[in-house]
């Protein structure tokens, strides 16, 4: 099954996590392919100069081949936003966001992969149990971008936002 094929390590909370990615695979179809082909790793905030040491408020993203997250995160949030964290993570996969990024500014792409992807998961969890699959307070979310993808919410949001590298 799916824990044979993709290598998990944790820091905080491997059975929510486990727990979590589980529900997703049963719940949500065709998620198993898609979450097979990352390793989760933990957010390693306290390194300093790593690939993620300013992420100390990141939940969870997408850096290279692996999902990253937050282990204070996950010990605390609750499991129906847990779920919902890891299902719009990981619909980067199907939309083949990453490599679709070019040249693209790093921070506004992942910004708008946010925001489709979190409009995505809220049309899958109206097909699940009520309150199963939520997405956390403070997702980003803006339904003037549905039904858009995700090139085009980065164009957009160059219009509404200035990034500096304090963003990044």
């Amino acid at each position: 099954m799916f824990f044979n094929a993709v290598k998990l390590t944790y820091d905080a909370s491997p059975q929510r996590l486990r727990d979590a990615i589980a529900a997703v695979i049963t719940t949500v179809p065709h998620t198993e392919t898609a979450l097979s082909q990352w390793t989760v790793v933990p957010l390693k905030d306290t390194e300093p100069g790593g690939k993620c040491d300013n992420w100390t408020d990141t939940v969870a993203a997408t850096v290279g081949g692996e999902v990253v997250y937050n282990g204070r995160w996950v010990a605390k949030v609750e499991d129906s936003d847990l779920r919902g964290a890891l299902l719009s993570i990981f619909m980067s996969i199907p939309f083949a966001q990453a490599t679709r990024r070019g040249e693209r500014e790093e921070r506004r792409w992942a910004i708008a992969m946010s925001f489709v992807n979190n409009l995505s998961v809220l049309e899958l969890i109206k097909t699940i149990e009520p309150g199963y699959i939520t997405l956390p307070e403070g997702s980003l979310i803006d339904e003037t971008f549905a039904g858009l993808l995700t090139e085009e919410v980065y164009d957009r949001l160059g219009e509404r936002y200035t990034f500096t590298s304090e963003d990044a």
